[in-house]
């Protein structure tokens, strides 16, 4: 199976100059705690709710003032549209993630898989279980906003 066939469209995006306090409110309102980082339309990395935590809760910063680009991951685990569902959950599974952002052949977002889009989906139910059993077991980090907790941790 292909990702386009169970990838999450159309995804929320945010440019990399997005203030990290204005990431935090798309989090909220999309019910995510992931969102792709794009520079003129391209991936450039992935801003998550982990990131707010282990990268913002220690620093004192202006969150209205400060890009995400300074607090981001990257580069962001990324398969192109076309690419087999056992694809991602490798990489899912060789990089400790639970998203994987999917792009069209030029680099541009398309969309996003997670571990529950995967389930079912793959033909190998072991190494899906197992990362289900992993993503159970990975505690949220702290929240630093005081925003709600379903609001930085689902999706």
């Amino acid at each position: 199976m292909k990702l386009k066939e169970i990838m999450r469209v159309p995804p929320v995006v945010i440019s990399e100059g997005t203030t990290v306090s204005h990431a935090a409110l798309m989090m909220e309102q999309s019910g995510c705690g992931f969102l792709p980082v794009v520079r003129n339309g391209m991936l450039v990395g992935v801003i998550t709710a982990r990131d707010f935590a282990t990268r913002l809760a220690t620093r004192a910063l202006n969150l209205q003032a400060i890009p995400v680009w300074t607090v981001m991951t990257s580069p962001a685990i990324a398969l192109e549209a076309e690419s087999d569902t056992e694809e991602a959950v490798i990489l899912m599974r060789k990089h400790d993630v639970h998203r994987v952002v999917v792009t069209d052949a030029l680099g541009a977002v398309a969309g996003v898989v997670s571990l529950a889009d995967l389930a079912g989906n793959v033909a190998d139910d072991s190494i899906v279980q197992a990362l289900l059993r992993h993503a159970k077991n990975t505690p949220p980090p702290e929240n630093p906003f005081g925003l709600p907790i379903r609001g930085l941790f689902m999706g």
